[in-house]
């Protein structure tokens, strides 16, 4: 079977940026981005006393999608964070309608800070808060989660 080049514009450079199958805004990508940001971890109720000699984190944004990447590191717990526990400093606001939405985590990369997995996650505004296993809907139980020092990296796509 011979291969048949398509006909038409599949990418199309423009002033505005690369329409990609067809024309129109709808196919218009005209948002790429990358970046740095500091991630803050803290508590809802009270963020909680405690060293991090690492906050390093690394963001690509591509159209509406948002991928962030995060280093933390603690070196030493005084006082717990009370409350469900946040990452806040997202380089982007979330932007769906409807407040927050539960998304995987993406990639955990490394977590000996918590006593327990982390493995979701829900966007609200410019902050992830971290969802624990064993966490659901109807039993949002978020304050047993416990710091230790260690690290924690990981990575989450969401909407801005």
């Amino acid at each position: 079977m011979a291969l048949t080049k398509p006909t038409g514009n599949i990418v199309d450079f423009s002033s505005s940026g690369v329409n990609i199958g067809g024309t129109g805004d709808a196919n218009l990508l005209d948002d790429y981005e990358e970046g740095t940001w500091t991630p803050v971890l803290t508590g809802s109720s009270t963020g909680g006393s405690f060293t991090m000699s690492s906050q390093a984190g690394i963001y690509t944004k591509v159209g509406g999608i948002v991928n962030v990447q995060w280093l933390i590191i603690i070196t030493g717990v005084t006082t717990q964070p009370t409350g469900n526990v946040n990452i806040t400093g997202l380089p982007f606001a979330y932007s769906r309608s409807g407040g927050t939405s539960y998304m995987p985590m993406g990639v955990v990369g490394y977590n000996d800070v918590f006593n327990v997995e982390i493995n979701k996650a829900y966007a609200n505004g410019s902050q992830l808060t971290l969802v624990p296993n064993g966490v659901t809907q109807s039993n949002s139980n978020f304050s047993s989660v416990t710091l230790s020092t260690g690290y924690f990296s990981g990575s989450v796509w969401y909407a801005a």
